[in-house]
């Protein structure tokens, strides 16, 4: 499995990946991430690790894909949430309705082939 160190690597790869539809990914991720203690997200299950220097690390896995971004503790998930709001909302900084709207102009997308 590709691990991810880098938020930027790992949303070019997530975009990569799922294309039209990476914003569903993204937005778990960014739940998952505010979450920490939480294992399983709609695309993603988060895993921790203990290194050997006893830090903890967070595994954010794609379920679908062979990659996973990690994270260093708590503090890297709040930097996470914040690499993620700056990256897609920083007007609104609302990543809920960011991710409503990319819904509906995938889904008008959609309608628009019938």
């Amino acid at each position: 499995m590709k691990e991810f160190y880098n938020y930027n690597e790992w949303v070019k790869q997530v975009q990569y990946d799922n294309d039209e539809f990476s914003y569903r990914y993204i937005f778990d991720a960014y739940l998952l991430a505010q979450k920490p203690y939480s294992t399983e997200g709609m695309y993603y299950t988060c895993e921790t690790r203990t290194r050997v220097d006893g830090t903890v690390e967070y595994v954010i896995i794609d379920r679908h894909n062979d990659c996973a971004l990690v994270v260093k503790g708590d503090q890297g998930m709040v930097k996470l949430v914040e690499y993620l709001i700056r990256r897609f909302c920083p007007q609104t900084r609302d990543m809920e309705a960011w991710h409503k709207q990319q819904h509906e102009w995938a889904r008008e997308n959609l309608t628009s082939y019938e």
